[in-house]
């Protein structure tokens, strides 16, 4: 799945970090993503695999759920 899709996906669960409700963004203030714990919770739920939620943690150099994963597809 592209880092897009997986993001799309994680939008369909809430942010503990920002608080933003499914199918809100991410209250990121600049490019357009999500929060990692979103897509961990994505992970959890199985909208997504755990495979793509680990290619998505192997491209960041450090991870927090706080951490913002951007959305290459989103519109800005």
């Amino acid at each position: 799945m592209t880092i897009h899709g997986i993001c799309e996906q994680a939008r369909h669960e809430p942010c503990t970090v920002c608080g933003a409700q499914p199918e809100q963004p991410c209250a990121a203030g600049h490019a357009p993503g999500v929060h990692l714990c979103r897509i961990c919770k994505a992970a959890h739920d199985g909208l997504i695999t755990l495979s793509d939620a680990a290619s998505v943690m192997h491209d960041q150099d450090v991870f927090a759920g706080w951490s913002l994963v951007p959305d290459p597809g989103a519109a800005a």
